[in-house]
């Protein structure tokens, strides 16, 4: 484990723009992708695969699956290509910042939105009625104003992205979901395909790691599959008035700032510079033994990103009682040295039922 400190300041990530982004699937974390090498042909896959199926890392559980688009990158990258005005160009992407190492930068100009694409026709499918599959891409862009959508459909037919399909581009490379649930099948030739409408501006946007996980075949709910819904997660939500109240009201307070000479007397035009240096409010987040423990970079921003942000905790999955009992693969040892590593930054932490 690196050594951190709860002094730590540094500049704040976009982190919670990230969790947006992912759904809550992005609390899975990215060790998994890291346990195998992206510069391997079938790691990216393995690690996606192995993450989304981690019953230690999400409540959420998913089966295998399987892959639509081949087992390897160059496969999906094979399979996708631009449709419309515009040019797509492939290129190799660093492979320590992001789990995949190929990408096609996409220059497109504005039109009509869905008539351009980047499309991945299955001209082999046999897909049914409420058949349920995931759709996954990493997208990027340095354009302000950049903006891409996806779909799943049959030619021009219906979209049957349930959730999150919008994708607003910033310039980190974010990955996103996109849950499928198939509607009525057409009659005729046309072959479904997984893309994304990208004529929305004069834009370049960067594509990669792109995936669909096929879950046919095993019975998975709508509800499972990232990035994850809820009742009032709206922006207008009702509760949001009444809770932006309550902060005012119990997070915030004024602060009287009196600044005086040598001599006791008051000084005008003083420039003063004011820092918070502990919160009076308690804010808390789960912790997770991988990466309070673990020795990445991923691990360090981890644990930096909780410091920054949170100053109580819990323990996410460890000290409930499969994982004590080691039915899930996580070390009593390593949970212990968790427990220690708050105590020592004293941050006061909650356990977990016992029976």
């Amino acid at each position: 484990m690196l050594d951190d400190s709860s002094h730590v300041r540094t500049r704040r990530r976009t982190f919670f723009k990230t969790i947006g982004a992912f759904g809550a699937a992005a609390a899975i974390g990215s060790s998994a992708t890291g346990s195998v090498s992206a510069q391997s042909e079938d790691g990216y896959r393995e690690a996606l695969r192995a993450e989304l199926t981690a019953s230690d890392r999400q409540a959420r559980q998913l089966p295998e699956g399987s892959y639509v688009y081949g087992e390897t990158e160059a496969d999906a990258v094979e399979a996708f290509s631009l449709q419309g005005d515009g040019s797509a160009t492939e290129f190799s992407v660093d492979s320590d910042a992001v789990p995949f190492a190929r990408a096609e930068r996409l220059a497109v100009s504005a039109g009509d939105p869905a008539a351009t694409a980047y499309r991945g026709p299955i001209e082999d499918a046999d897909f049914a009625s409420g058949d349920r599959l995931l759709g996954v891409a990493w997208v990027r862009s340095d354009d302000a104003d950049a903006e891409a959508r996806a779909a799943f459909r049959y030619g021009d037919g219906e979209n049957f992205v349930q959730r999150g399909a919008d994708v607003d581009p910033t310039g980190e490379w974010l990955r996103w979901f996109f849950p499928i649930e198939i509607g009525s099948v057409p009659d005729g030739d046309a072959a479904p395909a997984l893309e994304f409408w990208t004529g929305y501006a004069d834009q370049t946007l960067e594509i990669g790691g792109v995936a669909l996980i096929d879950y046919s075949d095993a019975d998975v709910g709508l509800g499972t599959l990232p990035p994850y819904d809820y009742a009032g997660r709206d922006e207008d939500a009702e509760w949001r008035e009444a809770a932006q109240e309550r902060i005012e009201e119990v997070r915030k307070t004024d602060v009287e700032v009196e600044v005086v000479n040598p001599g006791g007397q008051p000084m005008q035009g003083a420039s003063v510079d004011v820092e918070m240096v502990e919160h009076e409010f308690d804010f808390g987040s789960a912790v997770s033994v991988e990466h309070v423990m673990g020795d990445s970079e991923d691990d360090r921003i981890y644990r930096e990103t909780f410091f920054e942000n949170f100053n109580k905790a819990v323990v996410e999955n460890a000290l409930k009682h499969p994982a004590w009992e080691g039915e899930w693969d996580i070390s009593n040892e390593d949970t212990r040295a968790t427990l220690d590593w708050l105590a020592d930054h004293d941050v006061p932490t909650r356990g977990h039922y016992l029976l």
